[in-house]
């Protein structure tokens, strides 16, 4: 075929492909308008957010271009007065959108202290208000959500409507919704997340409250209730029905059986804080958050069973429709208005209203009305987690999961011309079986690929094993939601046996959802990291001008404890690419959770080289097991002596299997062993001595020096006074280090217990001193003795400075702090 046949035949294939797209797009917008009049509210909202205006103004381009194809390609049905309506009433929900989101981002920058606050100053504050939210925050206080009504700023009182984040120390007893407080306290700016991709609370709660600042009370008569209420009745009758139904869950459940019905209790009444975290870790990594957190499945079960209820009552469809709306209305209240579960009542009740008026139910108007409701009531939940991932999935569902189900049921199906009697039981049994599965398939397939963007982009990570897993668990999980709705509406008409009774099936079930969760997630590649691991690291880039091969080192620090995780990038003039990464102590599980996981995940590593578990101290190793079941490392070693930590039986356990099946190398080292980790880095083990057990798992402990680029790190874990006296005596010149990591001794309430040795700075002459947190350290005298040159820094790894987690860049011309870029 000559060319320019060919070109010519190819424009015109692409010319008939475009119109009949372009007539099919037109149809959808007709078919589904309230869809894209909230694309048109959505795009609004971008152009008018200063930290998004640039995708703002591609989507308005975008959906201008959509709005003339629609204009060229209406469906003949629609005269060009309808259609002229339609333009127009697009364009007003672009303008809404930008309003709202404008007024709203004034409302909430009103506040007379935001100016203050964003300068970093913090702010000495007497006032009122009453709680929308409380919880308590371990033994240290409660924490929640607090609508001011009044503030005193030194001698000026300032009538205020804002919502601000709480901290009251000391207080023990949790206030009820609507309870009126008076508080003498501190406002002071958010904190900067400890580590790249942690925790941002400073984003994160002026999207979801409008709170600029977080208040902080020292002593509980500086937080007292007044007696007064405030609020909404219907949210306050809520609140109250919400810690009956608590109660109500617990009753007859064995103490050792609680987690497991706190994790019903998380899933039907959206008390997330009643679980423990690190079973809703097991969740996330597994791909089966949406099962822990109330969302539109939990709505739909609530639906379904009071459907189900209403028609085995007698009713019509259009009757029960005016029962069951209200009930998930009220559900969705009831669990604490989550963006999950106000989408999904909010659809199911306007699907439900069709029948009243006998019109068709359409998913995705419901859908889009649903979102036009929640954005122009508050326009910051666009920009949530939960908001993206619950619409992003179930439009995908709706237009995904029926295509998937045809394409899965066609090899095992019959022809569907064929009529239904003709075929035996048997063949009518495996079509129903075969329906069913590719159903849920479908279903599982849709809502992993509507939300791997979005996990991927909040949360640093993607877990495959999703697909599979929800095909076991949301069986188990739909029946816990039963079993859990079946005890409420027992217990309210008072028997409390029989509510016991379904208590004990869903505590049993709820094990078995947990297992199967802990099962999945420890999966090969369940949980994996997509951070910005080949990404231009920027601070290296900006800091290396020709070549090398650098060590970067962070220390994450918690509760007298360090972990630290060390990387070998190789830094060119135009990119940074990683090479190695290893890990020195893991921290106990909350340490891990909160600091050492979220950099993993930011930084992209789905695998280790290498593990030093330094001592016998569950705050130093404790997450160690999960290390070895997640990050898998090639390498492992340990101190020769004796480790009687109650943490350490897994760990063993653990290494002992993977050695056997050759999964990794395991060493157990004592003072005087050297061994290469890598071509450049060498570690040399100073402490313990062979066959010497200390009194403490402290003088049991590991005490490394690393080599790298003639630049060299020390670590000495809790190691105490007696130890470096020991070592100074015996090696004093293997002490010393460009980079001394080190905790604290259990006998010493003073941290660090070596810096109060005049004799040790001698030896070890560091240039950076890591110790794990300003509150533990000695007088500032006492440090300042240590530094003698303007190059030297101290560090603290509980993000007491002003780099929160230390990143420290070693290379062969010295050793400096970065900022952290990610």
């Amino acid at each position: 075929m000559p060319p320019g046949a060919f070109f010519k035949r190819a424009m015109g294939w692409c010319r008939r492909w475009l119109r009949k797209w372009s007539e099919q797009w037109a149809e959808g917008i007709w078919r589904a308008p309230l869809l894209f009049l909230a694309a048109y509210l959505v795009a609004g909202i971008l152009l008018m957010d200063p930290a998004s205006r640039w995708l703002g103004v591609i989507s308005a381009l975008l959906l201008g271009l959509q709005l003339v194809i629609f204009w060229q390609r209406r469906p003949i049905q629609i005269t060009r007065q309808a259609g002229c309506v339609l333009g127009l009433s697009m364009l007003g929900f672009l303008a809404l959108g930008a309003w709202r989101h404008a007024e709203r981002r004034a409302e909430i920058l009103s506040f007379p202290l935001a100016q203050m606050v964003a300068e970093g100053r913090s702010i000495d504050v007497s006032g009122e208000g009453w709680i929308v939210s409380a919880k308590a925050r371990g033994e240290q206080g409660i924490a929640g959500l607090l609508e001011l009504r009044q503030l005193v700023v030194g001698e000026h009182e300032v009538e205020v409507d804002h919502r601000l984040r709480f901290f009251a120390r000391s207080v023990t007893e949790i206030p009820a919704y609507g309870e009126a407080v008076s508080f003498r306290g501190v406002i002071q700016p958010f904190p900067d997340p400890v580590v790249p991709g942690g925790f941002d609370a400073r984003r994160f709660y002026f999207r979801e409250s409008g709170s600029v600042a977080e208040l902080h009370t020292h002593a509980p008569y500086h937080f007292q209730t007044t007696g007064e209420s405030f609020g909404n009745p219907l949210v306050a009758v809520a609140e109250r029905l919400r810690r009956k139904a608590e109660r109500a869950l617990l009753v007859a459940v064995a103490p050792e059986h609680e987690p497991y019905a706190a994790l019903t209790i998380a899933m039907v009444l959206g008390l997330r804080d009643r679980a423990p975290p690190a079973v809703e870790d097991r969740f996330h990594e597994s791909g089966t958050a949406h099962l822990f957190a109330v969302s539109g499945m939990h709505v739909g079960l609530v639906g379904g069973f009071a459907l189900l209820i209403c028609i085995s009552c007698g009713m019509s469809l259009r009757w029960a429709a005016c029962v069951v709306i209200p009930v998930v209305l009220f559900y969705a209240l009831l669990t604490g208005l989550r963006p999950s579960a106000v989408r999904a009542a909010i659809m199911l009740s306007v699907f439900l209203a069709a029948y009243l008026f006998r019109e068709k139910p359409r998913a995705l108007n419901s859908l889009g009305l649903a979102a036009i409701i929640l954005l122009v009531f508050d326009s910051q939940m666009l920009f949530l987690a939960g908001f993206q991932l619950s619409f992003c999935v179930v439009l995908v569902l709706i237009l995904l999961a029926p295509v998937l189900h045809a394409g899965l049921q066609k090899p095992w199906g019959f022809d569907p011309f064929l009529p239904r009697k003709l075929l035996s039981p048997a063949q009518r049994t495996r079509e129903r079986v075969v329906f069913g599965l590719t159903a849920m398939l479908a279903v599982s397939v849709a809502s992993w690929l509507g939300s791997v963007f979005w996990t991927g982009w909040h949360f640093h990570a993607i877990a495959p094993i999703g697909i599979i897993a929800n095909l076991f668990m949301i069986p188990i999980a739909s029946a816990i939601v039963g079993a859990a709705l079946c005890s409420l509406g027992i217990s309210a008409i008072g028997l409390s046996w029989l509510a016991g009774l379904c208590n004990a099936v869903h505590v049993g079930l709820s094990f078995w959802l947990a297992s199967f969760a802990s099962f999945f997630a420890h999966a090969p590649g369940a949980d994996i990291r997509v951070g910005q691991l080949d990404r231009n690291h920027t601070a290296l880039r900006e800091t290396i001008e020709e070549p090398e091969t650098v060590l970067l080192v962070h220390v994450a620090g918690h509760e007298r404890a360090t972990a630290s995780l060390i990387e070998q990038w190789q830094v060119g003039s135009d990119r940074a690419r990683p090479e190695h990464a290893w890990l020195y102590d893991t921290g106990g599980d909350y340490l891990y959770r909160q600091q050492m996981l979220p950099l993993l995940r930011a930084k992209g590593w789905n695998q280790l080289d290498a593990l030093a578990l330094s001592h016998g101290d569950s705050s130093h190793m404790g997450a160690g097991f999960t290390v070895l079941q997640s990050m898998k490392p090639s390498f492992v070693w340990e101190p020769s002596a004796a480790n009687r930590s109650p943490a350490y039986p897994p760990i063993r356990e653990r290494l002992t299997s993977l050695e056997r099946k050759k999964r990794l190398g395991r060493l157990q080292v004592h003072s005087r062993m050297a061994f290469d980790l890598t071509e450049t880095q060498r570690v040399e083990v100073l402490w313990p001595p062979a066959g010497r057990d200390g009194r403490l798992a402290d003088d049991r402990g590991m005490i490394c020096r690393l080599t790298f680029a003639g630049r060299s790190i020390l670590w000495s874990g809790d190691a105490g006074t007696e130890i470096f006296r020991e070592l100074m005596m015996t090696r004093p010149h293997d002490l010393s280090a460009d980079v001394w990591i080190l905790g604290a001794h259990v006998e010493t309430p003073v941290l660090p217990s070596p810096l109060l040795d005049p004799l040790l700075r001698d030896f070890v002459r560091p240039r950076i001193l890591v110790i794990e947190g300003e509150e533990h350290a000695p007088s500032a005298s006492a440090l300042r003795n240590w530094l003698s040159d303007d190059d030297e820094r101290i560090l603290f790894a509980s993000g007491a400075d002003d780099f929160a987690m230390p990143q420290i860049l070693i290379r062969e011309n010295g050793v400096q702090i970065l900022k952290n870029d990610l």
